[in-house]
């Protein structure tokens, strides 16, 4: 919802997944609403992004799925 929503606002946006199912679905989502976004099949673990791509980040809920041994280096490497 906040691709699309964001997208429909003039931001750009990438949205990033483990699940490409979950990116069909929002490419599907963004394309019946005629928006773009950048989607990228990643973990949170390992994002190919370059340090200070983006000026804000928003999870919801991708954080919630990873292991609490990895949220340090997740959070570190999001920050």
């Amino acid at each position: 919802a906040c691709l699309w929503y964001l997208s429909e606002q003039g931001f750009p946006v990438t949205g990033v997944d483990f699940s490409r199912t979950a990116l069909h679905r929002a490419q599907t989502l963004l394309d019946k609403r005629q928006q773009q976004a950048q989607l990228i099949h990643a973990s949170l673990t390992d994002l190919p992004m370059p340090d200070e791509s983006y000026s804000l980040i928003i999870d919801l809920g991708g954080t919630a799925s990873i292991p609490a041994e990895y949220l340090t280096d997740c959070f570190n490497h999001i920050y």
